[in-house]
């Protein structure tokens, strides 16, 4: 679009210049999740792919690699987005070339050019590409790290000849083709061991951002510390107390992933459509549940309400653990600047208490003007990072992290964002709810919780919906026993294939007697079809092909 402030350093954006990269794994991924935690290996991947192509020998296919195509004397937008799913940072190369980088999740700043980009689940670059080299092929890389260690891929940049456009270049241009390339590697997460030392430009948060301030932003209305973190507790997940019964549920503690000691859960419904289907008791905050979840497992629907027009102002940290996970934290429905962003030295673990001592003392500088401008950031180990966005967005927005396995396991809370009245704003008119089962009184929906208290199984606690007396609780004389339903089942199964079977009978021999009537006397047509003899003046008057004729024959 012609308002974009970038929109007149390059000559061609081109939908056939979109990168995608991402990691591939032979096996699902909840296998690998399960096998891992079950100490059985690990999270490994088996491949990079590069727009969903691998030519690599440690992927089950191969195919024909990526190529891109370019022209000689020209300036081209790319689009590069990292879709994986693994704890996998895949740094990003071209053979010969710079790469000016120029936006960040769809925000533009102000342009700077590198030689590598290191890039986490989510997040997405655009980079302009001087086409300034000689005609050939030059080689796309991309290398894997952690959980994608030792693994690369590759495509092909095509640069196609243009001698015409090449001579008619400006010097400017020309002292760019012997230009050698950066050595500058672009990383968002500060004190990383990779990034060359003393370079402004190596972080998100030295980006300035081209996006107008928002005064606003000077002072937040609502502060949220996130511990962002991977505890190793008794998680009802994996171990069902219904299907392990045994060991006086004493099960071994998982590595379970949370955010302020808290399982997200995401509720029976959508909770932008029908949150009032849900009970009040399936929320929670780390407030209302208090230190509880510092020793045992929670499981809830993390909700953070705001009202509309508030500045939030998110501090988000992760402690260091056995894996040094750099958590990719994606929000939705809204950008948000990035104020401050530090990695801790080893002899300190950062902390919410840490985190408030430190910026007490001054210690955390928050940078307003020219704040970088994403949806997704990366938390460092040991580290943490400020955020602020203007919830001017009424609705319910997921903040997660988004490697796969933390946000289906918990790791992510939901924003409520109220309109000034208090309200979420309604679904369309005749939009689908979900279904179709009814949900429970609120009076049983805590028996699980509450059995897990005393010790049980949680079917010891439980009743079926519906099996419950006018005051909500269960009512034990109204179940039925459990052998009722499957012998009546089986019994109308049975009923029901004995009456197929006799319909099937009668209807082969009521068609067996028709085709005696009808096919007896045939008289064939030149054109191969057949048909009945004109003495026969029944009312079904047939004409059938060879091939019917043959079918039917089968019948009789």
């Amino acid at each position: 679009p012609k308002n974009e402030p970038h929109n007149g350093e390059y000559d061609f954006d081109m939908p056939e210049h979109i990168i995608q990269i991402n990691e591939w794994s032979n096996k699902p991924l909840v296998e690998i999740y399960t096998d891992f935690q079950n100490a059985k290996g690990a999270q490994a991947a088996d491949a990079i792919l590069i727009n969903g192509r691998a030519d690599s020998s440690n992927a089950e296919f191969s195919l024909p690699v990526a190529v891109f195509t370019v022209m000689q004397g020209f300036k081209y937008r790319f689009r590069l987005i990292n879709t994986g799913s693994l704890f996998c940072p895949i740094s990003f190369l071209i053979e010969g070339h710079n790469m000016t980088l120029i936006t960040t999740d769809g925000q533009p700043f102000v342009p700077f050019t590198v030689g590598q980009i290191d890039t986490h689940s989510a997040e997405r670059y655009d980079f302009i590409l001087n086409a300034n080299q000689p005609a050939g092929d030059y080689k796309i890389m991309t290398l894997g790290e952690v959980v994608c260690e030792g693994l690369e891929q590759h495509a092909i940049l095509r640069v196609e000849a243009n001698d015409q456009l090449l001579k008619a270049a400006d010097q400017d241009d020309a002292e760019q083709e012997t230009a050698p390339r950066s050595e500058v590697l672009f990383n968002s997460i500060p004190n990383d061991p990779h990034v060359p030392l003393g370079d402004e430009r190596d972080q998100v948060k030295s980006m300035k951002s081209l996006i107008p301030d928002d005064p606003r932003l000077e002072v937040y209305d609502r502060q949220f510390i996130l511990d962002f973190v991977m505890s190793q507790v008794q998680n009802l997940h994996f171990f069902d107390p219904d299907l392990y019964p045994g060991a006086n549920h004493n099960y071994p503690a998982m590595f379970s992933s949370m955010v302020n000691n808290i399982s997200m859960k995401l509720g029976p419904v959508p909770l932008l459509a029908q949150m009032d289907e849900v009970p009040q008791e399936e929320f929670c905050t780390s407030e209302s549940l208090g230190k509880k979840c510092d020793s045992e497992w929670c499981e809830c629907i993390h909700k953070l309400t705001v009202t509309e027009g508030d500045v939030v102002e998110v501090v988000m940290m992760a402690a260091p653990t056995v894996i040094p996970y750099t958590h990719p934290i994606h929000l939705h429905g809204f950008s948000f600047r990035i104020l401050a962003m530090e990695k801790l030295p080893e002899t300190e673990v950062i902390s919410p208490e840490l985190f408030r001592t430190m910026d007490n003392a001054g210690k955390v500088s928050r940078r307003i003007k020219g704040a970088p401008l994403k949806d997704t950031i990366p938390i460092p180990n040991n580290g943490y990072v400020v955020l602020r966005f203007v919830a001017d967005n009424p609705g319910v927005w997921f903040f997660h992290c988004h490697l796969a396995f933390h946000a289906e396991a918990g790791m992510g809370v939901a924003f409520e964002v109220l309109r000034k009245d208090g309200t979420l704003p309604p679904p369309p008119a005749g939009f689908p709810t979900c279904g179709p089962f009814k949900l429970a009184d609120n009076a049983y929906l805590n028996q699980d919780k509450q059995a897990q208290a005393a010790g049980q199984p949680r079917s010891q606690a439980r009743s079926p919906l519906g099996s419950q007396s006018q005051s909500g609780t269960p009512d034990p004389q109204s179940r039925t026993p459990q052998w009722v339903l499957p012998v009546v089942g089986c019994l109308s199964v049975a009923v029901a294939g004995l009456v197929v079977l006799s319909v099937t009978l009668w209807s082969r021999g009521q068609r067996a007697r028709l085709m005696d009537k009808h096919v007896s006397v045939p008289s064939y047509m030149s054109a191969g079809e057949i048909t009945h003899d004109e003495a026969n003046t029944g009312n079904d008057h047939f004409i059938l092909s060879s091939k019917k004729q043959e079918r039917i024959s089968l019948t009789q």
